[in-house]
């Protein structure tokens, strides 16, 4: 490592200024995707398990401490989305935090312009950009993770059992922060070689991280309803963590997530060469007088690269939980590289904040439009559709005040779904009784053209479940399906026997009067029909005749806005 304060002192104040301005830079857009960012899934998944918690439903007890935190949000002013907005607001404060924390703890392993660096490039990242204040459980890790670094990093009693209990409150939060738990082992093992009483000093961290995880655990237990977990979810704790650590850890392949770290490579290409050099230059600093330390604190910091090895869900969203001490190496690496004797080194140097920035040109654009429109729109249309919460089929809890105990449509979801074989979406249709189903995944696309739905994967549903969703629901507008039954074309005098899954009112959407089970209805008017099989007949030819469940039921005069209801990212 170079000594602190190598090069022109003015130049070096001026990068260091230039270094914050980015990264208030990346503060402001992140700021204005607050209200403007298109809501992901995992999103409304977050919102949606703290209704449950305030609802007092049943839930699991892995990955859902955080709903404590937010147990305020449902009694806010607004719909669902401006919930989420909150939640974004809290989040985007708890990366600031992240990022002063990241700034102290580089300063342990290079200087003032180095750690300006790592900020800046932790910030600038494409993956930063547009996760780091999601309404996610990563925004909340990421602040926890690096105290419980930065605490490491001094020997003291306090300081290490502070450390301790970080990382037993970041396992708590998430289970995917045990993947980082050798990183704070490794600081606290580092800060107290060559120390008489390193043992008892250990065993404080230990006991400190015990403590706080079991503690947490056990209160979150305690204060949990009980009752049978959403359908189709792992019956027992024991089946999810035994599911959760085959799906998501290497399971025999390599990179088991080649696209994400190929993205990353590419659009992230200055800030991973600069954290190779750093650690190349922490390899080599080892044999060096007073080298040691801080080269094994930069090489530590590095080691959640290693992650593309073996964790498949390492998705550009995790970069904000898992990676962020990695920008630390990059820092270190950045200035080697702009003190370098060598000019190509110094031109690579200045060169790499002109590819970040670039990189981020198109997150800036995006966010000229509003993406949540269509996200708006369709929870207008539900809620002044339903007054009144009712059970729902979708891909994650969008709706989160509607009560939906149905298991996630996503992929681990959808894996453990296919690997039980059992009919989950016809039980919870038979139990719950759900009038409404929102198309937002190609999974649920089963009535036709699947560019209906939202992006993301489509693994196909166990065939009862998708012939029973083709003819419970029916499509009213956008997104939004309502349980009935819809026909194209009928001659005059054609009779339809058809079966009704989901009973209730239903409206008669039609250009002429038909006659259902022997009773008239009239274009508008109200049928109640209960579960079990009926008989329409049309006494004219109509182009199109629907009876769909509700009262009084109109379509929406606004047309639904352009685009997926998730853009996936």
């Amino acid at each position: 490592m170079p000594p602190p304060g190598a090069g022109s002192p003015g130049v070096e104040r001026a990068i260091v200024a230039a270094c914050w301005a980015a990264v208030a830079l990346s503060l402001a857009l992140q700021a204005a995707g607050v209200a403007r960012r298109n809501v992901h899934p995992d999103e409304f998944i977050f919102l949606a398990n703290v209704h449950s918690w305030v609802r007092g439903e049943p839930m699991r007890l892995f990955q859902t401490a955080y709903v404590h935190l937010f147990a305020w949000l449902p009694g806010l002013e607004g719909d669902e989305l401006a919930q989420v907005r909150a939640g974004r607001g809290i989040l985007l404060a708890a990366w600031v935090a992240s990022l002063a924390l990241l700034h102290r703890l580089a300063l342990h392993a290079t200087d003032r312009v180095g750690a300006a660096a790592a900020v800046a490039i932790a910030a600038l990242l494409g993956e930063s950009l547009v996760h780091a204040a999601s309404f996610r459980v990563d925004g909340l890790m990421a602040p926890v993770f690096l105290g419980a670094c930065l605490a490491a990093t001094a020997p003291g009693r306090r300081r290490l059992a502070l450390s301790g209990a970080l990382a037993g409150a970041l396992v708590a939060l998430s289970l995917k922060g045990t993947l980082l738990l050798p990183v704070i082992a490794g600081l606290v093992l580092l800060s107290l070689e060559g120390r008489r009483d390193r043992g008892p000093l250990a065993l404080a961290a230990a006991a400190a991280f015990g403590f706080t995880l079991g503690g947490t655990l056990l209160l979150h237990a305690a204060l949990l309803p009980s009752g049978p977990l959403p359908s189709g979810a792992p019956a027992t704790e024991g089946e999810f963590l035994r599911n959760a650590a085959s799906r998501m850890l290497l399971g025999g392949d390599a990179l088991p997530n080649q696209a994400t770290f190929l993205r990353s490579l590419l659009a992230d290409l200055p800030a991973w060469a600069c954290a190779t050099v750093g650690v190349v230059a922490a390899l080599r600093g080892l044999r060096q007088e007073g080298g040691w330390r801080r080269g094994w604190l930069v090489v530590l910091v590095a080691m959640p690269a290693l992650l593309f090895l073996v964790y498949r869900n390492l998705w550009a969203y995790a970069f904000v939980s898992l990676l962020p001490t990695v920008w630390i190496a990059a820092g270190a690496g950045w200035v080697l590289a702009l003190r370098s004797r060598a000019r190509g080194a110094r031109l690579a140097a200045w060169a790499a904040p002109a590819w970040l920035l670039l990189f981020a040109i198109p997150v800036a654009r995006g966010l000229a439009e509003d993406g949540t429109r269509l996200q708006k729109q369709t929870l207008d249309v539900v809620h002044s559709l339903f007054p009144t919460p009712v059970p729902y089929v979708a891909r994650v809890g969008m709706v989160a005040s509607f009560p939906r105990p149905l298991f996630n449509l996503t992929g681990f979801g959808l894996e453990t779904y296919r690997d039980r074989g059992v009919p989950e979406l016809s039980r919870y249709v038979e139990a719950h009784q759900p009038p409404l189903l929102l198309m937002d995944s190609p999974t649920l696309a089963v009535f036709g053209d699947p560019s209906e739905a939202g992006g993301g994967l489509r693994p196909a549903l166990l065939p009862e479940d998708a012939a029973l969703l083709r003819y419970t629901f029916a499509h009213l507008w956008g997104p939004v399906y309502l349980a009935g039954r819809r026909w194209a074309r009928l001659a005059a005098g054609e009779a339809h026997a058809f079966a009704i899954h989901v009973g209730g009112p239903f409206t008669l959407l039609a250009s002429a009067g038909v006659t259902v089970d022997g009773a008239e209805v009239s274009p508008g008017g109200t049928v109640d029909l209960g579960v079990g099989p009926h008989l329409l007949v049309s006494g004219v030819a109509q182009a199109d005749v629907a009876l769909l469940w509700g009262r009084s039921l109109q379509v929406p005069a606004q047309a639904p806005a352009p685009g997926p209801l998730y853009a996936e990212r």
